[in-house]
C-alpha cells in the first residue's frame, strides 16, 4: 500500500530502500562525487526483436569516454548519468516486442493486478480518506515533470500524491517530438518499451530550412550517451503512459483537482485546492510544483511574472500530409525571427505543424502570430498540405526562459516549466523537467531521511541542478539573448545559412552543430576555443563548398574562391550595416539589451574561474569520441 500516514510511512520507506541502496555506491549517502543511483549499471536483459527494418536496431552503450566528453570542460560525471553498463533500446519494428522486459526488478510485483491511472479509475492505492493522510510528497501537476517525479518517489517507497486539474487522457500543446534525452529518461523510468510500442515514427534525421530553401539535412550525433533517434508521440498519449507509470509505482492519482494556494503547518504543508467544485486540502512533508508555466506553487512562494523572454506558440494537426526527405522540418525565416517553424510527420501522414516567436519587453510580440502562422501554413508548407485535412483547431502555449526570483522554499520545490527550466536554444521542455525532477527526487529522498524539509536543506535540489545542467542552461540563454534581438535576423540568418553549408559538406561538423542544437552535445562545449577548433572542419573542400555555393556557381570549371570570398563578405557586411542602423534608431533599447547580453556573459564567465572551467581544460568534444 503506497499511501501512509506518519511514521508507518516512514518505516516502509527505510524498509524499501534496499531496493535503491543495492545499486549505490558505498558512499551514497555523503553527497560525494560517487554518490549516484547507477541504474544503468545493471544490465538488462537484451530483448530480441525479429523483422527490424535497416536502422531500426539502436544501440546505446554508456562508455565512460562519452559521458566525460558530454560535460567536457573537468564537469564531474552527473549522479543521473549511467556509467560503465550497457542498455540496448531500439527502435519499434515490425515486430517488436511490446513487453515492458527493461523495468527495475521490484516493478513487476507492484503491477500486479493494479488499474490504470485513467481519471475515471485513478487507480488509488489507500483504503482511507486521503484528506487524512500526511504524505511525504505531494506533486502538483501530472505533466511528464510531475510524473517522473512521483514515479522516482514512490518506486522509493515514499507515500506520494499526484495532483492534476485536468482529467486523464488529456491534450497539451506542445511539438510532440521526444528527444533522445527524452528516451534516455524514459528508459531510466522504465516505460520506454510503452513509448516506443505507442509512436508510429522513429526519427533520425532533420531537414533544415531558411527562408523557403532547404540548407541541409541533419541527424542525430550517433556516439554520445544517447540514442541517436528521436520519437513522434502526441502528448495525449504520452503523459497518460507516464501517469500510469507512476501509478504502477505506487504514487497515488488525485485528477480534477485545481491548486489554489499552499499554507504552512507545524510538521507538514498543506495545499488548497479545489475538487469538482468541492474545496479540499491535502497534507505533505514536501510539495513539488511541477503544474507549468502558470504554477499557482511558483506564486505561492512569491514568484511573480517578471521581464524575461517568453515565447508563444500555435500548433495544428493535420491528416494525409505527403511529405519528402525527413520527417523532422525546422524553418527559420525572417517574418518570424526569434522563433522558427516546424512540421513533424510520422508514418502514416499524420503531422503536428507549429510555429513559436520569443519576446521579452524590449523586442515585443508580432502583432499577429495567427496571421504569420497562416502565412506559413500557406507558404512554406503548402505543398505537403496540399491534400491534407486539419484536424481540431489550432491551439496555443507558452513557455518561459527566464529564472525564477526562487525555485526552491520550506518544504517546496519547482521543477520543469513551474522553475522555466526548458532548453532556451531550443525550445525542449520534456527531458528537462524529466532532469529536473530526478533531482528533486532525490533532494527529497535526502530530506526524509534527515527530517530536515527547511529551505536550506531543499538547497541540495538547486546545486544539484546548478551543477549538473546550469552550466548548459546558461549557455544557451546567452544564445538566446542575443538572438532575440530582431534587429539582428539578418544576420543571424545568414549565419545559420552558411553553417549548415558547412555541416552539409563536413559530417564530423554536422553531428557537433546538431548535438549542440539537440543538447545531446553539452551546450557549454562552444565555450572552448580547443572544442571549436577540434569541430569546424579542416578540410579545404568543406570551405571551397562554403565558397560556391556564396557564388552560386563555377567558373570556367572551376570554384572561384575570389568571388564567393566577396559574395560571402558582403553578405555578411551587409547583414552586419543593417542591424547597425536598425539598432541606431531605439538607442535605448539596444543599450539596454546590451547590457543584458553583457552581464549574462560576464555571470557565465565567474562561474567558469569559479568553477575551474577554464577553456584548456576542455575534453574532446562527443563528436569525436569514437574517432
Amino acid at each position: 500500500m503506497a499511501v501512509r500516514s506518519g511514521d508507518c510511512a516512514g518505516a516502509i520507506r527505510r524498509t524499501r530502500r534496499w531496493r535503491l541502496r543495492s545499486n549505490q555506491s558505498a558512499g551514497a549517502d555523503t553527497g560525494q562525487r560517487s554518490s549516484r543511483v547507477v541504474l544503468g549499471e545493471q544490465r538488462f536483459d537484451d530483448r530480441t526483436q525479429e523483422g527490424v527494418p535497416p536502422g531500426g536496431r539502436i544501440h546505446r552503450p554508456y562508455a565512460r569516454g562519452a559521458i566525460r566528453s558530454r560535460y567536457a570542460g573537468g564537469q564531474t560525471e552527473p549522479e543521473n548519468h549511467c556509467a560503465g553498463g550497457l542498455r540496448k533500446i531500439r527502435a519499434p519494428g515490425h515486430a517488436a516486442i511490446r513487453s515492458a522486459a527493461g523495468r527495475l526488478p521490484w516493478c513487476g510485483c507492484r503491477r500486479i493486478g493494479q488499474r490504470a491511472a485513467h481519471s475515471r479509475d485513478p487507480g488509488c492505492r489507500c483504503n482511507v480518506s486521503a484528506k487524512a493522510m500526511i504524505y511525504d510528497a505531494i506533486v502538483v501537476g501530472a505533466g511528464p515533470g510531475g510524473s517522473s517525479a512521483a514515479s522516482f518517489l514512490a518506486r522509493d517507497g515514499i507515500a506520494t500524491l499526484l495532483i492534476d486539474k485536468s482529467t486523464f487522457p488529456r491534450d497539451k500543446v506542445c511539438g510532440d517530438g521526444l528527444t533522445p534525452q527524452a528516451i534516455y529518461w524514459l528508459d531510466r523510468l522504465g516505460c520506454v518499451d510503452e513509448v516506443l510500442a505507442a509512436t508510429d515514427a522513429c526519427l533520425k534525421s532533420c531537414d533544415l530550412f531558411i527562408n523557403g530553401e532547404l540548407v541541409l539535412t541533419g541527424r542525430f550525433p550517433s556516439h554520445t550517451q544517447y540514442p541517436d533517434f528521436a520519437v513522434l508521440l502526441d502528448r495525449k498519449r504520452f503523459d497518460h503512459i507516464l501517469l500510469n507509470n507512476a501509478c504502477d509505482h505506487g504514487a497515488h492519482f488525485q485528477p480534477d483537482t485545481r491548486v489554489h494556494d499552499i499554507v504552512y503547518e507545524p510538521d507538514c504543508i498543506c495545499v488548497m485546492g479545489e475538487t469538482r467544485g468541492k474545496p479540499t486540502e491535502y497534507r505533505a512533508r514536501v510539495v513539488i510544483g511541477a503544474d507549468g508555466v502558470s504554477s499557482a506553487i511558483s506564486r505561492a512562494i512569491g514568484n511573480t511574472l517578471k521581464d524575461g523572454v517568453i515565447a508563444a506558440s500555435l500548433r495544428a494537426y493535420f491528416r494525409n500530409v505527403e511529405w519528402d526527405g525527413a520527417q523532422i522540418k525546422v524553418y527559420f525565416a525572417r517574418d518570424y525571427f526569434p522563433g522558427y517553424g516546424w512540421l513533424f510527420v510520422d508514418d502514416s501522414g499524420f503531422a503536428n505543424v507549429g510555429l513559436g516567436y520569443a519576446f521579452d519587453k524590449n523586442f515585443p510580440m508580432l502583432e499577429n502570430l495567427g496571421a504569420h502562422f497562416r502565412r506559413f501554413l500557406a507558404t512554406e508548407v503548402a505543398g505537403m498540405l496540399a491534400n491534407a485535412t486539419r484536424c481540431g483547431p489550432v491551439s496555443g502555449g507558452s513557455a518561459a526562459f527566464y529564472r525564477p526570483k526562487a525555485i526552491i522554499a520550506d518544504r517546496v520545490m519547482l521543477i520543469g516549466d513551474a522553475a522555466n527550466q526548458a532548453d532556451p536554444l531550443n525550445g525542449g521542455g520534456i527531458h528537462k523537467a524529466m532532469e529536473s525532477a530526478f533531482c528533486a527526487a532525490q533532494t527529497c529522498r535526502h530530506a526524509l531521511d534527515a527530517g530536515d524539509f527547511s529551505c536550506a536543506a531543499l538547497k541540495r535540489y538547486e546545486t544539484r541542478w546548478n551543477e549538473q545542467y546550469g552550466l548548459d542552461w546558461q549557455t544557451a540563454e546567452i544564445f538566446l539573448s542575443i538572438a532575440k534581438n530582431p534587429n539582428l535576423r539578418d544576420f543571424a540568418l545568414f549565419l545559420l545559412k552558411n553553417i549548415g553549408t558547412l555541416t552539409a559538406a563536413d559530417p564530423q561538423f554536422q553531428d557537433f552543430a546538431s548535438g549542440i542544437f539537440s543538447g545531446v552535445i553539452s551546450q557549454s562545449s562552444c565555450l572552448s576555443p580547443l572544442v571549436l577548433y577540434q569541430a569546424f572542419p579542416k578540410q579545404l573542400a568543406a570551405w571551397l563548398a562554403l565558397m560556391q555555393y556564396d557564388a552560386n556557381a563555377a567558373v570556367d570549371g572551376k570554384h572561384d574562391v575570389v568571388l564567393g570570398s566577396m559574395r560571402l563578405a558582403r553578405g555578411a557586411v551587409g547583414s552586419i550595416a543593417r542591424a547597425g542602423v536598425n539598432m541606431a534608431r531605439s538607442p535605448v533599447t539596444t543599450l539596454d539589451w546590451g547590457i543584458e547580453v553583457a552581464t549574462r556573459v560576464m555571470r557565465l564567465a565567474d562561474r567558469q574561474v569559479a568553477s575551474g572551467h577554464t577553456a584548456g581544460r576542455h575534453g574532446e568534444p562527443a563528436h569525436t569520441s569514437r574517432r
